[in-house]
């Protein structure tokens, strides 16, 4: 999920989000709990070695889920 947490030490906020991507038939392919201290946040995946093929990506954050396909392609 999406979590804000306040470091009383600092003030800083810090987010979480989860991220998931499965292949049509279900299978987990990719999952990272993204944490940013900073203002950008940026997530790298390499599907180089994945089939090509429909994949499903859940962002999960705070009370929320994205759904969306992706199309890769080898």
């Amino acid at each position: 999920g999406f979590n804000i947490e306040l470091n009383l030490a600092t003030g800083l906020f810090y987010k979480r989000i989860a991220l998931s991507i499965y292949s049509m038939d279900g299978k987990l392919f990719y999952h990272d709990v993204l944490k940013n201290g900073s203002t950008a946040m940026e997530q790298k995946i390499d599907t180089r070695k994945w089939p090509s093929g429909q994949y499903i990506l859940n962002i999960m954050a705070d009370n929320s889920i994205i759904v969306s396909d992706v199309l890769i392609m080898q």
